[in-house]
């Protein structure tokens, strides 16, 4: 009980923070200009309006059918692994993206970002949960599939995944998951 108390007062302490007067206009957690590839924030809420992706041929194909996690490992951690399975994106255009697990659950939305550093592409995916926050290294692609792994960013580095892109949501029977 005490616990939560403390976990309220502390929310609503940095509700008031972020709520400060701001006279120069920009939050400086939001990039506003379209196709630009900086971003910032981190754990919380939704960081201000979607930016456009630049537009090359990863951002391309990532925005193309939804990205269905075939493989996801957690190391160390089975049930985590298998429950990362059947996860799946769906990339627009405008920025946004939703996701979910199998046909029957769809997850929340959000906005995503794209960049390249150091000949590296990278993906952030900033969820109205915020627990769903990661960033993640775009390691592999081939026409149908990708290879991430987790960054440092939001303590999701060692996760690694393949994704493949479908045309539809995913069903269990698809990935042989009969529950």
């Amino acid at each position: 009980m005490l616990r939560n108390l403390i976990l309220g007062c502390l929310v609503i302490i940095g509700l008031v923070a972020c709520n400060s007067d701001n006279t120069s206009g920009n939050d400086g957690n939001s990039a506003t200009t379209a196709g630009s590839t900086a971003y910032q924030g981190g754990p919380g809420s939704v960081v201000g309006p979607p930016m456009i992706p630049p537009q090359n041929d990863v951002t391309q194909r990532l925005m193309k059918d939804y990205w269905v996690f075939e493989f996801y490992v957690v190391p160390g951690d089975r049930a985590a692994s298998r429950a990362g399975q059947g996860r799946w994106y769906k990339f627009n255009a405008d920025g946004t993206f939703e996701s979910g697990r199998w046909e029957d659950e769809v997850w929340g939305s959000g906005n995503w970002y794209f960049r390249t550093e150091s000949g590296k592409n990278y993906l952030k995916l900033d969820s109205e949960v915020d627990a769903e926050d990661s960033e993640w290294e775009i390691q592999g692609i081939t026409d149908g599939a990708m290879s991430w792994g987790g960054t440092q960013t939001y303590d999701n580095a060692g996760i690694i995944l393949k994704a493949l892109s479908l045309m539809t949501v995913p069903t269990r029977e698809q990935f042989g998951f009969q529950e």
